[in-house]
């Protein structure tokens, strides 16, 4: 029996977006290894029993997340140092993406990804951004496969998905990316085209952050749990607008009409890369007429490299 490790970021975290990328994660590894013995390891600590499973490890993979930077000394939840990099050899990545945009990937990034990550199987990454990053930082061999969260947002299921505008909306905000003026302005242009509104808080403090905005009567509160919103969009016929990506994929997953407000990289460049349905905030002045428009969704996920990506693992099946 094969034995696989994952570093799972839904471990100690409180933000609901890891749990649902770490969801995919899990139903993709599980389809393509159903005879492996998997491993959860919590990804912000490394300790001796966390290197103690990786070193009988056949195989250690790094699923989803935002957590690869220009900087990784200061700009990293990843628990690798310099100090522990050497026990932790030949991870692959499985969606991985860069932390922001930034300026050129510095030494201890460098001698850090290198060390811990494999230079024989290829790596999946989120983004092409993410790619050109790590190819700075001398890692060549990746392939573009977008979120594992999207791998299921194929033609077929975004045909499913309805162009009509719903009577209905669940919102989101973003608690580490506050902008009031902003956030307000998606909340009254939602309050003023919809008859029923609902809230899901993604993150710790989203609630708070929409409490301090002012008081929204009319917005109902869903709870903060990826189950509770997941029966909420397959109860309801119901719209996704909102600063929360992987709320929004979720949202396409179950097949409903979604629109992310694009706060940062990750869905500027999915945006780019696959045409996920995103509107910049720098053109918030559109959100009235985008929720109005019909229509279809055409999602282009790289179908040929996550192929080609999950072919790599057949010698340990």
């Amino acid at each position: 029996m094969k034995i696989v490790s994952v570093f799972d970021i839904s471990i100690s975290d409180y933000n609901l977006g890891n749990d649902i990328i770490m969801d995919a994660v899990w139903g993709h590894l599980e389809d393509l290894l159903p005879n492996a013995f998997f491993y959860r390891l919590p990804y912000m600590e490394i300790t001796w029993h966390t290197q103690k499973i990786i070193k009988s490890s056949d195989l250690v993979l790094w699923g989803g997340g935002n957590l690869l930077s220009s900087n990784m000394e200061r700009n990293s939840s990843w628990g690798i140092n310099l100090r522990n990099c050497w026990s932790i050899r030949n991870t692959v990545l499985m969606g991985i993406g860069w932390w922001q945009y930034q300026k050129g990937v510095n030494l201890y990034s460098k001698t850090l990804l290198k060390q811990v990550l494999s230079d024989k199987l290829q790596h999946s990454v989120r983004d092409k951004y993410t790619a050109a990053k790590l190819s700075e930082a001398g890692v060549q061999n990746t392939l573009h496969t977008s979120c594992p969260s999207t791998w299921n947002l194929t033609a077929q299921h975004c045909r499913s998905i309805g162009q009509k505008k719903s009577d209905s909306v669940v919102f989101t905000l973003t608690d580490y990316s506050k902008d009031s003026r902003r956030d307000t302005a998606i909340i009254n242009t939602l309050c003023n085209n919809y008859k029923n509104i609902f809230f899901w808080p993604q993150g710790v403090r989203d609630l708070d952050y929409l409490h301090s905005l002012g008081n929204h009567k009319s917005v109902h509160l869903l709870s903060p749990s990826v189950m509770a919103f997941t029966k909420y969009l397959s109860d309801n016929n119901s719209d996704y607008i909102g600063t929360r990506l992987h709320a929004g994929i979720l949202s396409l997953q179950n097949k409903k009409r979604s629109l992310i407000i694009g706060i940062d990289n990750r869905a500027t460049e999915m945006m780019n890369d696959i045409n996920l349905p995103v509107l910049e905030q720098a053109k918030l002045d559109k959100l009235e007429s985008r929720i109005h428009t019909e229509e279809p969704v055409q999602i282009n996920i790289p179908e040929d490299n996550i192929l080609k990506w999950k072919s790599q693992f057949k010698i340990y099946q």
